[in-house]
């Protein structure tokens, strides 16, 4: 953390830090400078930088965006070493370096998840903290080249007439020098952001269908690549005299948002117990509120936007103090009929439909209800 916040290498720990080569090839033009030198002083720079981020900031995250750099520059000095004489104009080889620049930031935004698997099981929490950072980076330098190189093809078709010479070197050049600006201005912000991120994120374990925790990972990251990590998560549901407890989930909530749920749901944090992570769901509703709780059922469940594996318990309220916290929750309690009269409309969440399936085999069996009574 320490390399996040302190000394130099605070100012140089910048997401953007590996499109500062690009800027190399409109600057030089601007000054008349050789192209071909130019070329070879933004390739040496970019792998400079690569080599400075892995020695000096001990990170590699950032060869996410200089090996783009470092690519697209290669392939800009290709085409002017095989056509260069047949382009009089600077402004091609700077134009096609931020073409290529934009398609390999496109293919490195499409393998989002491949490269989050990667970075995910190192150890440097730096990593897994600024990929999300690295990312958006990568987005919004996309979205900027892409939007300047709209603005040259409509600048070259334009009536020359509306030209100049100034006019095509803020085009041409300037604008591409402003765009890594403010992407490192961008940069160093969501640094400062990211360092204070980092003491508040909650982590979660990662775990094995068998419940076995196998690594962990910030829980904001694992919410943006959505299924890629198996979770456990704690579900409570409130039962009194045959009835659930119901009440419909946050509209704001990323998983089956207004359905009707169990009022009670937490993640496990990576090295919290059971108890702990059912005692704070119940907290953040109820307060300081004990109540008898059952483990029933474990299971996997997975869809396009969460992988869980569910630590389902029950609390049988039967005394008027446990019914009396309900009074603060925003449900009511659902029978059996009910239910069952419901079942096929969709308003009720797909975890809480297979925890009824189960419920409805056990402790709502009239035989179980019983034998709960007499205990």
């Amino acid at each position: 953390m320490s390399v996040l916040t302190k000394g130099f290498r605070k100012y140089t720990m910048n997401p953007a830090l590996g499109f500062l080569p690009i800027a190399l090839l409109p600057m030089g033009s601007l000054l008349d400078v050789d192209s071909q030198w130019l070329f070879i002083a933004a390739i040496a720079s970019s792998i400079g930088i690569d080599v400075y981020c892995r020695k000096v900031l001990q990170t590699q995250i950032f060869s996410i965006i200089t090996v783009a750099s470092v690519i697209s520059l290669l392939l800009a000095m290709a085409f002017y070493l095989s056509l260069g004489h047949r382009f009089e104009q600077a402004w091609a080889y700077v134009v096609f370096c931020e073409v290529s620049l934009v398609l390999l930031l496109f293919a490195v935004r499409q393998s989002k998840k491949y490269i989050g698997t990667h970075y995910f099981f190192r150890s440097d929490m730096r990593e897994k903290s600024l990929l999300r950072d690295i990312f958006t980076t990568v987005s919004l330098g996309e979205c900027l080249f892409t939007f300047h190189l709209f603005g040259v093809l409509l600048y070259v078709l334009n009536d020359e007439r509306f030209r100049s010479v100034w006019l095509d070197k803020v085009v041409f050049y300037g604008l591409p020098v402003a765009i890594v600006l403010a992407l490192g201005v961008y940069g160093s912000n969501i640094l400062r952001l990211a360092s204070v991120r980092l003491f508040r994120e909650e982590w979660l374990p990662i775990v094995n269908e068998q419940g076995n925790v196998i690594g962990k990972v910030a829980k904001s990251v694992s919410m943006s690549m959505k299924n890629r990590f198996l979770h456990p998560v704690v579900r409570i549901a409130l039962v009194n005299d045959g009835a659930i407890y119901l009440q419909k989930r946050c509209e704001c909530s990323t998983f089956q948002p207004d359905l009707l749920d169990v009022p009670f749901e937490k993640y496990i944090l990576f090295k919290h117990d059971l108890n702990l992570a059912a005692r704070n769901s119940i907290a953040q509703q109820l307060g300081d509120v004990s109540l008898p709780l059952k483990f029933q059922l474990k299971y996997t469940y997975e869809d396009s936007h969460t992988k869980r594996l569910v630590l389902f318990y029950v609390a049988r309220l039967s005394s008027p103090t446990e019914l009396a916290c309900t009074q603060r929750l925003k449900g009511k309690f659902w029978t059996q009929k009910q239910i069952e009269d419901e079942l096929h409309s969709g308003i009720f969440g797909e975890c809480f439909l297979r925890e009824y399936e189960f419920m409805k085999q056990t402790l709502l069996n009239p035989i179980c209800q019983e034998a709960g009574k007499a205990l």
